[in-house]
């Protein structure tokens, strides 16, 4: 068991160094010169850019009248809106797997060793404090059993700081899980995306994304449809948010957003087509099902296509 403590130590240790390291490598490609060439000084040189692309966050932070949240709709009606707190994410995130007796004795044992607890009480204390500016910047909106969490942050798409092992972490998988993205609806000139991934698995909630500019970004978090998640995003004050970040206006506003429904549009057309060619493999494959079924005197033949069970009665 000690030694399976004391391995399990080294590996988190080892991740720090990891961290670092590929934290290294990152800002050499994005000053487009070899690791080797980069050098401590390019290193340190990154950390005073990423110093750079918080002051200009900062920046954009004092031109608002009020916490970002404030650019947010009441709730509509039926829905209430209430303050954000992790206990909501926690909801979306769905029932999470009980530890084994074994693994429950390890964690204990791990914990009280005094550098993970050291670790694990410093990320505690940033945890509490980033949870306080995500409530500043954030709203959600419930009814019955149904969340709808909607944030606003600044960003810097020309800062490649890291944010925490979570957000590397998150960054590795991006690159190479094969994902895209596509558009689920557009207010106004901005486009709400969502991430798609070739995995089939069922999530309990969807995550998309906006941006206004380049140093704004909207985030939804959800377990609603689609059509209710609308409700509250096509009364979000865009052209106030657009103000913060010197995006365009007018105009250019309405020609993007007729570039977002003709978008919109193609998408749903090319769902309607996948889903008529999978009816018609469907109809295929009882057609050849029913000769088979007819020789054996049997009625009907079934299948389960995505998880969907498909009948047909034998003529």
């Amino acid at each position: 068991m000690k030694r399976l403590i004391m391995g399990s130590v080294s590996a988190i240790i080892f991740g720090l160094f990891s961290l670092a390291a590929t934290d290294y490598i990152q800002q050499a490609v994005y000053a487009g010169v070899s690791p080797g060439d980069f050098g401590l000084k390019g290193w340190t040189q990154s950390f005073v850019e990423r110093g750079k692309a918080a002051a200009r966050r900062a920046r954009l932070e004092a031109r608002r009248d009020g916490p970002l949240r404030d650019y947010f709709p009441e709730a509509p009606g039926g829905w209430e809106r209430i303050q954000w707190t992790r206990g909501f994410e926690d909801l979306l995130d769905g029932p999470k797997r009980e530890m084994s007796k074994a693994e429950q004795e390890i964690m204990a044992e791990i914990e009280s060793v005094p550098t993970f607890a050291a670790m694990k009480a410093l990320d505690s204390a940033v945890g509490a404090g980033r949870d306080l500016g995500r409530a500043k910047r954030a709203w959600v909106y419930a009814r019955g059993d149904k969340i709808i969490i909607l944030k606003a942050r600044f960003i810097d798409p020309d800062s490649a700081g890291l944010s925490g092992f979570r957000g590397q972490i998150a960054a590795n998988i991006a690159s190479v899980d094969g994902s895209k993205t596509r558009v689920v609806a557009a207010y106004d000139g901005v486009a709400f995306r969502e991430k798609v991934s070739w995995s089939r698995e069922t999530k309990p909630s969807r995550r998309f994304k906006a941006t206004i500019g380049k140093n704004l970004e909207i985030s939804v978090r959800t377990n609603a449809s689609i059509g209710a998640v609308g409700q509250i995003l096509k009364d979000i004050r865009y052209d106030d948010l657009r103000e913060l970040v010197d995006a365009p206006t007018g105009a250019k506003a309405a020609a993007r957003q007729q570039e977002l429904a003709a978008e919109l549009n193609r998408q749903k057309n090319e769902e309607r087509r996948r889903q008529h060619e999978a009816r018609l493999r469907i109809e295929r494959k009882l057609d050849g099902m029913k000769r088979g079924a007819r020789a054996r005197g049997e009625q009907e033949v079934c299948l389960t296509q995505d998880g969907v069970r498909h009948c047909a009665w034998v003529d």
